[in-house]
Formats: C-alpha cells, structure tokens, sequence
C-alpha cells in the first residue's frame, strides 16, 4: 500500500488532471504510520511487559535521519545554484524547519500560497508531512508507556480510550479548523494526528478484526481501496481538505489493512513484486521526487509529458540508490543497532552538524538575495515615459460628474485601509472601499492575515446592492494562472451586468513569483497581465479599462515591501493619487488634485515627489487589521513582513 500512496503522490506532482486527488497518498501513509508504530509499540509491551524509549526513539532515528538530511543537503546545494535568485532565504529557512521536525510550523507561519499555487514551491515543502510525524514519534511512546505503567492489565483498553477520546479530538479540530483556516487544517498538527490515530486504533483492535469472517475483510479491502482512488481521481484543489474529505482516503487505508492477507482481498495485488519493492523504496522516493521535480522545472520551466516520465524514473532510480546504500545499511548497521545510545549519539550529531552548516548559509543569504533583481523591465518601458504632474496640458474644465466608486481589491489594495492616513489622497469620488487579504477574483478565496475567508470579487461585485458607476479591481495575486482568463470574464460580466464600468489594474510583475524556468527574469504575472490586455481589446468587453500600475509604479521601489507586491505607506499614498486619476479619466472628470482637464496620468510616477509631505502624512509601519468575522480592530506592526 506504501507503493500506491507514493505513486499517488508522485503522479500528482506532475501535475496529471487524471490524479488531482493524488494528494491523498500522504494520508494513506500517516495511517499506515500510526498503524506500525504502535503494532511496534504493543508488540514491545507484550512480550518484555515494558517499553524502551531510548530503542524506540535510536530506531527512528537511524529509519528517519540518514536519508532525511541527505535529501536536505543535497536539496540546499543543488538550489543554491539551480533556483531563481533572491530565494536563498526561503531555501534555507525551510531547510532548517526540515532539519528541526518543525517544516509544518515554519511554513504555515511563513506561507499559505503553497496551497494556492501562487507562491513558487520550496524543494524542500514535502516535508512538512514527516514533520507531523515525526511530531507524533516523540509525543506517542511517552502516551504509551504512561497508559502501560498505569494501566497495568488493562491498559490496552485504557490505551484504545485514549486514541478514540483523541482520534474525535483531532478530527473535530480539522473538521472545524480547515474551512475557516485552511494552512491551519493543512499544516498543523492537532488537525492531522486524527489520520494517524486512525492507524493506531486499527493496531490496537486488531486481534479482534481478525475474528471477523475472511471474505468480509477481503471485501473491505477492495472497498477501501475504492475509497483511496476514487479520491484520487475525485478530489481536485478546490476539495476543502483535510476536513471531513479526509475521512474518504483514510478509512479505505483501514479498510485495506485491515483486510490484511486474507484470500481474494486487495492483498492479491498489492503484494506484486514490483509494488513491494516501490513500497520498500517508498520513503527515498518521497523525498527525492519534490525536490527534483521543483528544482528542473525552476531551472527549465515545465517539463514534457515525456520530460515527467524521465524526472519520475530519475527519482525511482536514486530512490533505489541511495535505500541500498544509504537508508537500509545504516537502519540495519549492526554496530548502531547494537546500542541505543550509538544511534542517538549519531543521529543527534548528524542533526546538529547539518544545522550549524544551513544556519551559516541562512545568514549570509539576505545578502545574497539582495543582489537580485526585484521586477520585471515591463514591456512597454523605454525609459521616457515620466510625465512631471504640473506640466500636463490642461483645458478649461467642465463641473465634474458625481461618481459612485466600488474599490475592490485584495491585499495589495488592502493598504489603504490598513494604514491610518491610507486613504488620504482619494480624491474626487464618493466610494466603498471593500478590501480583503487573499481574496481571489471568482475562485475560493483563502484565509488571510485577517484571519477570515473572504467572498471572491466578483462575489463581492454580484452582492453589492447600490448602483455604481465604477468598480476599480486590484486583485489576483491569489489567483491560479490558468484560470485567471476565467476569472476576470466572470468579474467583467458582472460589471456589464450591473451597468458599471471597470477599470482593472494591472499586476506587479514580482520576481519574488517567478515564472518557472526564467531563472528569475520573467514573472509569473507577466502572463496575468497579458491575459488582461487580451480581454480588454475584445469588442464584448469594451466598458473594461486597464489601467497600468505595473508601468507607473515601476521606478518607485521604495513603495513596495520586499515581496514586490504589498505596499508600504509611501506606496500607499501614491496609489491612492493613482486611483483618483484613473477614475477622473473613465468618467471624463477634471483631476481632482490640480484641476487640470482633461485628467491624464503619467505613465511612469515622477519620483521627485514626496507622497507623505504632499498628503502631510506621517510614515509609519503600523498596520490596523480588522480581524475575524467580527472584524475586531488590531494595531500592530506589518503582519507578513
């Protein structure tokens, strides 16, 4: 079964739309997980009437370790070279998290776009499951070992009460937690141990499961697996997951080992030469596969359906390498193996000898990444564009229109209600200001530093009750690149349906996303905004505008925070002097900061300007979030920074 949940996982890496439930296969393995430890544990117990922690934690350790900080190190130095400059930091963050059993934590504290497809992966982000693991290595033994000295004769009762009260515990929480809080659901442990109680349950009962009749079991088993590739093929990244989908993949793993070698069950096929030998190289596998896979496709761009085929043998063929020379000698060294102590004296030292290693590297890397280029040169660009404000040809102006503005945006727009004096240069509008952090255009948005879910724009847009003359978007960041043609027709017609005219600014090209393959020179958002300029030229969209921020804000660095796409006050303010020319322009009106008519907006800021001494605006770092669904008022530094 380790077989197929890793060529589940494997496959679904690649990208296969036939597999977009292939994820499931790490919940496959956390059940198989808990299911051995503790069939190892209880074992140990029954026939010494004790439990060795110090044999128990050695094992892991020389069964975990070895390859674990292979693959990290060889990950750190092939990245070092092979990924886009400016992501040192990240690399090596991640690495000590991977080094340190806490790659869940560090990630869920640092990253959510993962699980958005937005962020570029780091090589090393599949080891956030052995994370959960290996968290469940140290915390269960000493649940073990306290239920057997308590217990005494029935302490195997007294151990099952324990995983039930727990496995309900921790399945509530991901039931609860994963729609409101989905890196929470995804990442942490309290949502995740249910799976592997699942497997420790099923240890503890399993004489019992034995009494039951054989072709019940076997057929159990192929309804278990039913269950696993059904979601495989079934569930897709819009499945809310974990939650309660997850119960789908992890009773079928139960189902299947409980089926166990019974005649005529799922065993028949499982057992196969070439599936056992897959499951034994299962682990290496995991971890080899990730990070090639995101380290050619940095370095190349996309594979090939027949560049997939060959990254996916490279894997099989170094998984099977290094678990003969490296994961099976050392988990069966008879000189570590002897003593306890060895391997943990071994293993320890590895550990440290690693991170003192990646810790030097993470220190230096600011001043690596510093040297990488922050934007993409827009297209358009040649240097002559800036337009000083006041020399703007001006003609006698008309009484400018009463104008109805819907400011619609994600966290970029966010700003200007986060900082206090954000919204000082709006200007000649009457407007709603309707801002979330990780809002989507169409899609499901996710949980932002705000820490609620967001309706998605063009939600938003189609709920908004009062007529409007304008609706301004700046929004998709969050948005999935081969969807967003969908999501902005889905918001354009909206707009046409209310009668509104949307002016739609253009993304930041950031190299902090970029586009894979381009070694840092292209953005992922070149292609976003490419899609826009093709919508906008359409004759069915001709009430949507698109108004070039990319462009004007390009010289500026000092309005942006070190992603390249959140706006720091400066930043803020000049948006805020940018969206009121805009809308002056889409409606005709004077330019509500000088008068000038009719209102044209430079192509390129002009940097000589002071935006906080034009707007008498004090800078600041302190960002006022509105928190939860009831929005409770926090001021504090920049949450993401």
């Amino acid at each position: 079964m380790r077989a197929l949940a890793v060529a589940f996982v494997v496959v679904y890496h690649t990208g296969a739309s036939w597999l977009s439930g292939g994820f499931v296969g790490v919940d496959v393995f956390f059940v198989i997980s808990g299911y051995l430890i503790t069939k190892l544990l209880v074992d140990e117990a029954d026939h010494f009437g004790s439990i060795s922690l110090r044999n128990f934690w050695a094992r892991r350790m020389r069964r975990l370790l070895p390859m674990s900080l292979v693959v990290v190190v060889a990950t750190v130095m092939f990245g070092a070279f092979m990924l886009e400059p400016g992501r040192l930091r990240e690399l090596t963050t991640v690495a000590l998290g991977a080094i340190g059993f806490s790659t869940n934590f560090v990630l869920y504290f640092t990253s959510s776009e993962y699980l958005l497809g937005v962020t570029p992966p780091s090589p090393l982000q599949h080891y956030w499951s052995l994370a959960v693991e290996e968290q469940f290595y140290l915390l269960w033994p000493l649940v073990v070992v306290g239920v057997l000295k308590l217990g005494r004769k029935h302490w195997k009762n007294s151990l099952l009460i324990v995983v039930v009260v727990a496995f309900i515990a921790s399945l509530i929480t991901s039931i609860v937690m994963t729609p409101i809080n989905p890196g929470g659901g995804y990442y942490l442990p309290q949502a995740r141990f249910w799976e592997i109680l699942m497997g420790a349950g099923l240890a503890l009962v399993g004489t019992r499961i034995q009494r039951v009749e054989e072709r019940l079991r076997a057929a159990g088993g192929w309804l278990g697996l039913v269950l696993i590739v059904g979601a495989a093929i079934l569930f897709d990244n819009s499945t809310t997951f974990p939650g309660s989908a997850a119960l789908i993949p992890v009773v079928g793993a139960a189902l299947v080992l409980s089926a166990g070698g019974t005649t005529g069950g799922p065993h028949t096929i499982l057992s196969l030469g070439p599936l056992q030998r897959i499951g034994a190289w299962s682990y290496s596998l995991y971890l080899w596969h990730w990070p090639i896979f995101v380290l050619v496709e940095a370095e190349f761009g996309t594979p090939t359906p027949l560049g997939w085929v060959a990254l996916i043998a490279l894997s099989v063929g170094l998984s099977a390498l290094t678990y003969e020379r490296i994961e099976n000698p050392i988990r069966i060294h008879g000189w570590l193996a002897l003593r306890s102590n060895r391997s943990i004296v071994f293993g320890l030292g590895s550990v440290l000898a690693v991170f003192a290693a990646t810790s030097v590297l993470f220190a230096y890397a600011p001043a690596i990444d510093a040297k990488a280029q922050r934007f993409v040169v827009p297209a358009d660009f040649t240097g002559a564009e800036s337009v000083a404000i006041d020399e703007v040809a001006s003609q006698p102006a008309p009484e400018p229109k009463d104008v109805d503005v819907l400011l619609l945006g994600d966290s970029t727009m966010a700003a200007l209600r986060w900082f206090e004096d954000g919204q000082k240069s709006l200007a000649g509008f009457d407007y709603v200001l309707d801002v979330e952090s990780c809002r989507k255009i169409s899609l499901k948005s996710c949980e932002g530093r705000e820490k609620r879910v967001p309706l998605s724009a063009a939600e938003t847009l189609r709920a908004y009750a009062k007529p409007v003359d304008v609706v301004v978007l700046m929004a998709g960041y969050h948005s999935w690149t081969e969807q967003f043609d969908d999501e902005i027709r889905e918001i354009a017609d909206a707009a046409k349906y209310k009668g509104s005219r949307l002016v739609v600014l253009t993304l930041k090209e950031s190299l902090k996303f970029p586009a894979p393959g381009s070694r840092g020179t292209r953005s992922v958002y070149t292609d976003f905004n490419e899609v826009l300029k093709g919508v906008v030229q359409e004759d069915s969209y001709k009430q949507v505008a698109l108004a070039n921020w990319n462009l004007f804000s390009f010289t500026s660095l000092d309005w942006f925070e070190r992603d390249g796409i959140h706006l720091t006050l400066k930043g803020t303010v000049a948006l805020g002097w940018y969206l009121s020319r805009i809308v002056a322009e889409a409606v005709d009106n004077p330019c509500p900061d000088d008068g000038s008519y009719p209102c044209i907006t430079p192509k390129i800021a002009d940097n000589k300007i002071d935006w906080l001494d034009r707007y008498d605006v004090q800078d600041t770092d302190i960002h006022c979030y509105e928190d939860g669904p009831k929005r409770t008022r926090t001021c504090t530094k920049n949450r993401r920074v």
